[in-house]
């Protein structure tokens, strides 16, 4: 057969070791680049998006390049070089990356221009690595391959071979060199493991023969029709399947989520679960490839990939929830989101990663051209893995949801199977399309897809806590869920109901009300006598709250991002409208008035973390007289168009609100502040590492006036293992602002209460500060400050006693927690998820 030797052409251990290798690195590195960035563009997903752009283009590129170079000269000492080449590359972007991301952020060149300078600081760094690791995969297919009935399995055990590369180096970054080093030295580590791996593989094939023809063999050159010859139908697939496939990975994470909070543990698992799927779907692709080398087979993997695609929101709510009420503890927590990803990721992923060494198999038609072939198709999918990407980061999940997103994904793996088989049959001179099958099969499809019911992704209630026992019908047409408190004792009922979800490329967002059972809010035709009619005509004894608790009910409306409340407003007697004077109904945003109680005359305020809106309108209703500003700055537009439209945030000259990351902004910011407030960290593992290090908060005391605050939010304990947190981020505190400018208010500062967790308030004073004040001498201001009607909160008074006094401080270890820094801030291991 042309271009086949029977020398031995390489050595098997090095080719392995250097594809594993290339897995490895390339993702190690990418996500370590992207964490390298960050501090100097934000985490938006403007951000995120280029660094998958980038990655993926070079990778396109790569794929392209190394699969002509293989069938022209396919020389395993060339995968040796383009490691050592990549390697040295790798090395040197920590060196230049502050210089490049410094020297782009110099530039201004307007608004739309320079959203595209991360995707320019990332393709100046990562690009050109990236593109060589790459080339590496099709030149061993092309290497390895010595029979054109086995090219499947080649194609798919180093595809495998590769992917499962990615997930060492993934785990290996996320959870063990992340933890333990900083960015710029996990580059050099990687660019010096690809410099020996690369000398290592060339050591092994020091005594084997050189693979393939040279590059002056004629038939390489005139006869490239016969190495790939076009599959009608083919191309199109490929690409449509990389763009479903990446689109999952994109929502996979924010699927769960919600159930197991954001933290690294849970996108860990997720990438984790894809790849060995990948893996595992390159190995069965390959091998079935070989025995069924048929467009038909292939269809009907992707047909089968698309079914399994749309049962995912049909039975995540109840596997997630499941999983939640298994007992607590750190290592179940870890388990939770790997055993949900496995369950509903393993088989679609592992079934869509059949398509590209089938894709191989299928168009190639001698082992001469199996390089250029690999190298095409695999650039064709990583394309479609690019428009995925942004489809579903950009369009698609504000468009039609999360749920909607898997019913689209689904819909259309099983429309192109459909469309390819039939382009394939007709323009086969025996062939017949499938086209009535294929319109029933559509039809089906369709109607599980869009028509069969979906429960939500968050249910209403707390199962293990809470029960709805039916639904209510009010005297304004509105309805609400009757909510059993089975836990409580006594238990007793209360109202909800969800007036709106909306999901963004951040959030899954709720805005949910609750309400107390009262005859205001139902009416006469549905309560009374301590019993309500149900829908449907059933009258039920309750129990209301307000019956338990004479003080009187309440009724508010929470902004949930996933199962944590981000924000919430009281409502009024009859929970319609918003309370007036508007009032927040979370405690912890009344310790965000304690800096006026160490500075009355504060006009300026800056909030990272603007969420519902509710701290700056509070803000600006109840300091009105004193002519206060405050911009708010919120990262996700949504969550905007959320707290206009349901939190009654009102833009005016008083309170401005900016779409931006909270570091962009303070990085661009000319103005000056007399306080800063930081609250951006929610519970459930969403912390921006770039907002909390000691490079951040530097640049957020260079904005403050001389006599200025800066406050930060951080929800951990003061005590014990729950307590990393607050400890790191309090010696960063101490590094940039000095131990007597730095003063801590926890939400309950008792003995008994320390190891929980809890809203701990980080507060810095001025720099025109000329001492520091005594737990006695900020409680006294505080009561003067309430007492005197300057500060409306009374609770204000109280969370001043609840602050830590220089003893308490001087008694915190600091020995085992870091001083975060944008190289090193590893504060998703800091973080425990909340069981409450």
């Amino acid at each position: 057969m042309s271009g086949e030797t029977d020398r031995p052409t390489h050595s098997p251990f090095g080719l392995s070791l250097i594809v594993f290798a290339a897995g490895a690195c390339l993702m190690c590195f990418e996500i370590i680049g992207a964490m390298t960035v960050a501090p100097y563009f934000g985490s938006t997903v403007y951000v995120w998006g280029s660094v998958l752009v980038v990655f993926m283009g070079a990778l396109s590129l790569g794929y392209v390049l190394g699969g002509r170079v293989a069938d022209v000269r396919p020389d395993v000492r060339l995968l040796s070089l383009l490691a050592v080449g990549a390697g040295l590359l790798v090395m040197i972007s920590p060196l230049i990356g502050p210089a490049v991301c410094g020297l782009l952020l110099r530039v201004d060149a307007g608004v739309v221009v320079n959203r595209f300078r991360p995707l320019l600081a990332i393709a100046i760094l990562f690009f050109l690595p990236s593109m060589l690791l790459g080339m590496i995969t099709p030149i061993a297919i092309r290497v390895a391959s010595t029979a054109l009935a086995s090219v499947g399995r080649v194609v798919g055990r180093l595809y495998a071979l590769n992917a499962v590369g990615s997930v060492v180096g993934t785990l290996i970054a996320t959870f063990v060199l992340g933890v333990l080093f900083g960015n710029r030295a996990i580059l050099i580590g990687c660019g010096l493991t690809l410099g020996l791996v690369g000398l290592a593989c060339m050591y092994l094939q020091r005594n084997i023969a050189r693979a393939g023809p040279p590059v002056s063999h004629p038939h390489i050159r005139k006869a490239p029709d016969e190495a790939g010859a076009a599959v009608p139908g083919l191309r199109p697939l490929v690409f449509v399947c990389g763009m479903v496939l990446m689109s999952l990975q994109v929502i996979g994470g924010a699927q769960i989520a919600p159930y197991f909070g954001s933290t690294v543990f849970v996108w860990g698992s997720v990438i984790t679960v894809f790849l060995v799927a990948l893996a595992v779907g390159y190995r069965l692709g390959g091998r079935i490839a070989d025995r069924w080398p048929t467009m038909r087979a292939l269809a009907t993997v992707v047909v089968a990939a698309g079914i399994a695609i749309l049962v995912v929101p049909i039975i995540a709510p109840a596997l997630c929830g499941a999983l939640l009420r298994t007992a607590p503890g750190q290592q179940i927590n870890v388990l939770r989101p790997l055993v949900a990803s496995l369950a509903l990721y393993a088989v679609p992923i592992g079934l869509l990663a059949m398509v590209a060494p089938f894709a191989v198999r299928l168009g190639t038609r001698r082992v001469g051209g199996v390089g250029g072939v690999a190298g095409r198709f695999y650039a064709l999918s990583t394309l479609g893995n690019v428009a995925g990407v942004f489809l579903a980061t950009f369009v698609l999940i504000s468009a039609v949801g999360r749920t909607g997103l898997f019913e689209w994904a689904g819909f259309t793996a099983v429309l192109a199977a459909a469309l390819a088989l039939c382009i394939y049959e007709r323009k086969r001179t025996d062939g017949q399309p499938p086209v009535l099958v294929s319109v029933v099969l559509l039809v089906a499809v369709g109607l599980l897809a869009f028509r069969a019911p979906k429960p939500p992704i968050l249910p209403l209630v707390d199962r293990s806590r809470e029960r709805s026992v039916g639904i209510v019908e009010a005297e304004d047409g509105g309805r609400w869920h009757l909510i059993e408190h089975i836990q409580a004792r006594p238990p007793y009922h209360s109202l909800r109901r969800v007036i709106a979800r909306r999901d963004s490329p951040y959030h899954h967002m709720a805005v949910i009300e609750n309400a107390a059972v009262t005859q205001t809010v139902l009416g006469p035709e549905a309560f009374r006598a301590d019993q309500v009619r149900l829908v449907g005509g059933e009258w039920r004894p309750v129990t209301p709250r307000e019956a338990l608790r004479p003080a009187g009910p309440g009724h508010y409306r929470d902004l949930r991002f996933d199962q944590y409340t981000q924000s919430s407003v009281m409502l009024d007697s009859a929970a319609r409208r918003l309370h007036q004077p508007y009032t927040s109904g979370t405690l912890y945003s009344t310790m965000l008035h304690l800096p006026f109680v160490l500075n009355r005359d504060i006009r300026t305020v800056l909030v990272i973390g603007g969420g519902g809106g509710v701290v700056p309108m509070i803000f600006r209703e109840h300091y009105a007289e004193r002519g206060i500003r405050i911009d708010a700055v919120e990262i996700d537009p949504e969550v905007v168009r959320v707290a206009r439209e349901f939190f009654g945030l009102v833009e005016d000259e008083q309170l401005r609100v900016h779409v931006r990351d909270g570091r962009m902004f303070v990085h661009n910011a000319d103005d000056r502040y007399d306080l800063i407030i930081l609250d951006a960290y929610t519970a459930g593992g969403r912390i921006p590492f770039h907002l909390t290090t000691r490079e951040f908060i530097a640049e957020c005391g260079d904005l403050l006036t001389d006599d200025g605050l800066l406050l930060m939010n951080v929800i951990s304990a003061l005590d014990g293992p729950r307590s990393k947190l607050f400890r790191a981020e309090y010696k960063t505190f101490r590094e940039v602002f000095g131990p007597d400018r730095v003063y801590v208010f926890p939400r309950d500062g008792r003995r008994e209460m320390r190891d929980r967790t809890q809203n701990v308030m980080l507060v810095v004073t001025g720099r025109a500060t000329d001492r520091r004040l005594s737990k006695q001498e900020v409680v006294r201001r505080a009561d003067r400050e309430v007492r005197a009607g300057r500060i409306e909160l009374r609770d204000v008074a109280y969370y001043a006693r609840q602050m830590l006094t220089t003893a308490d401080l001087a008694g915190i270890p600091l020995d085992d927690v870091p001083v975060l820094t944008d190289d090193y801030a590893p504060v998703d291991f800091m973080v425990v998820p909340l069981e409450e």
